[in-house]
C-alpha cells in the first residue's frame, strides 16, 4: 500500500511538472524597431528591463540614453555628461532589479578607454560616475597604476551592485577582482581577488547572479583561446570561492563529428533556478565555417554536468544539415538564441532555416532537459535579421522577452 501511495505521489509530481512545462505559449512577436519606431546601429543594442516595462539603448548619433516605456508608448531621453563616454560593444549596460537604475561603463575592451562604473537614475535623470578616478582617454597611454572598472552586475535578490576591476600599470603588475558597491556606498568592497586564478582582462561578457543572490556566473575568455581556464565559472558571493563549472571543450558537445574546427565560444549566461545555468554559445568569426554557428547548453552546477540542448551527431555532412527546409529538419534544431522561462521550467529558443526568413519561430524545451523533443510555441511572421539581434537575450518577470531583436510575450495558462 505504501509503495502504491509513493508511486501515485511521484506520478502526480511528474504530471504537474510536465503540465507546467506544456502550458507556456507565445502570444505575440514584434520586431522591436517596429514597436519603438526606430532602428538600431550595431553599437546601439536594446536592453529590456527586469519588469518588462521599458527598454533602453544608447543613441550613438547624439550621445544619449533613450528609454522607451511600453505602457506609455513614449521615449524618455537622457543626455550623457560631457566627460562620458566612449561607448562600443562592451559597455555592458545592466538594469537594477527594480528597473530604476541602469549601470554601464566606457568600452575598455574595444575602444581602449579608461572605464568607470556609471549609473543612470530614471527617477530624476541623473547620470553619475560611481568610481571616478579622474582619468579619461586611452588607458594604453597611462603609465601610473590605474583602475579599469567594468561589467556592472546587479544582485536580483537585494539590489546590490557588483563589478569587476583590474588595477593596471602598462609597465607593471595587473590584477583582477570582483567588487561590491551598493547604491548607498561610495567606496567599493573587494569580494574576491581572482588574479592568481584567472587571466587578467579575461572576464568581459555579461555576468549573471542567481535568483537567490548567492552566486555569480561569468564567462572567462583570455587572450590565449586554448587556455584550459576558459569557459564558465561560478563564484559563491559570501566566501568568494570561484570554480570552473564548464570548459570550452565541454561546451562544444553535441556538434556533428565532421565539424572538427569551430570557433564556438560561450557568449551569454542565464540562470535556470539557483542550481543550473543555460549557456548560449556562438561562432563569432566574421565568416563562420560551414556548420553549427550557435548552440545552447544546460550546466548543472553541483555535478558540473554539461548537457547540449540540441544534438547533431546524426547529421553526416554539411549538405545533410542544409537538406530540407521544413520545421523538423536538422537546421531547425539550431538554437539561434533563447531565454529561460521566469520560473526556470523551460527554455524558449529561436529557430529558422538556411536564411532568416524561412519558417522562423520559437520552440520550447523542458528544464532540466529530459531528452524530449522541442515543442513549437509560435511562429514569427516576416522575420528578418537586424543589428539588434546582437543584444543579450533576456526575459522579464512578466514573460516579456527580447530575443534576436524581437519583443516576444510568453504566458503560462
Amino acid at each position: 500500500m505504501r509503495r502504491l501511495l509513493l508511486f501515485l505521489c511521484l506520478s502526480m509530481v511528474s504530471l504537474s511538472v510536465v503540465s507546467a512545462q506544456n502550458t507556456w505559449k507565445m502570444t505575440s512577436a514584434q520586431f522591436i524597431g517596429h514597436v519603438i519606431g526606430t532602428d538600431f546601429a550595431r553599437t546601439s543594442q536594446p536592453y529590456l528591463s527586469p519588469d518588462g516595462s521599458a527598454v533602453a539603448w544608447y543613441d550613438v548619433a547624439v550621445k544619449q540614453f533613450d528609454v522607451y516605456d511600453f505602457d506609455k508608448a513614449q521615449t524618455n531621453v537622457f543626455p550623457l555628461p560631457e566627460n562620458c563616454c566612449a561607448i562600443g560593444r562592451y559597455f555592458n549596460p545592466s538594469w537594477s532589479p527594480d528597473s530604476r537604475y541602469i549601470s554601464f561603463t566606457e568600452s575598455a575592451f574595444d575602444r581602449g578607454v579608461d572605464s568607470d562604473i556609471w549609473m543612470l537614475d530614471r527617477s530624476n535623470g541623473e547620470i553619475t560616475d560611481r568610481t571616478d578616478d579622474g582619468l579619461f582617454g586611452n588607458w594604453l597611454k597611462i603609465n601610473d597604476p590605474f583602475n579599469l572598472d567594468y561589467l556592472p552586475t546587479w544582485n536580483p535578490a537585494n539590489g546590490d551592485l557588483y563589478f569587476f576591476r583590474s588595477n593596471l600599470s602598462n609597465d607593471g603588475d595587473k590584477t583582477l577582482g570582483l567588487y561590491l558597491m551598493p547604491v548607498g556606498r561610495d567606496e567599493p568592497k573587494l569580494v574576491a581577488d581572482l588574479t592568481a586564478q584567472l587571466p587578467v582582462l579575461s572576464v568581459y561578457r555579461p555576468a549573471v547572479i542567481s535568483p537567490d543572490g548567492t552566486q555569480i556566473g561569468f564567462i572567462v575568455l583570455g587572450n590565449d583561446l586554448t587556455d584550459a581556464r576558459n569557459g564558465v565559472w561560478v563564484m559563491d558571493l559570501k566566501s568568494g570561492a570561484a570554480e570552473q563549472t564548464a570548459t570550452v571543450e565541454a561546451l562544444r558537445a553535441g556538434l556533428p563529428s565532421w565539424q572538427t574546427e569551430t570557433a564556438l565560444f560561450p557568449d551569454f549566461l542565464e540562470w535556470a533556478g539557483n542550481n543550473a545555468l543555460v549557456v548560449l554559445s556562438r561562432d563569432n568569426q566574421i565568416s563562420p565555417a560551414t556548420g553549427i554557428g550557435q548552440m545552447a547548453y544546460y550546466v548543472d552546477i553541483a555535478t558540473q554536468t554539461v548537457t547540449p540542448l540540441a544534438h547533431f551527431e546524426d547529421v553526416t555532412s554539411a549538405n545533410d544539415l542544409y537538406r530540407g527546409y521544413e520545421p523538423g529538419s536538422a537546421i531547425y534544431r539550431i538554437p539561434r538564441s533563447g531565454v529561460v522561462a521566469p520560473d526556470g521550467s523551460a527554455f524558449f529558443f529561436l529557430r529558422f532555416g538556411a536564411t532568416s526568413s524561412e519558417n522562423a519561430g520559437i520552440s520550447m524545451l523542458p528544464l532540466p532537459p529530459d531528452g524530449s523533443d522541442p515543442v513549437e510555441v509560435g511562429a514569427i511572421d516576416g522575420f528578418g535579421a537586424y543589428p539588434a539581434a546582437l543584444a543579450p537575450p533576456v526575459i522579464s518577470s512578466n514573460g516579456k522577452a527580447l530575443i534576436y531583436g524581437y519583443v516576444l510575450q510568453f504566458e503560462q495558462s
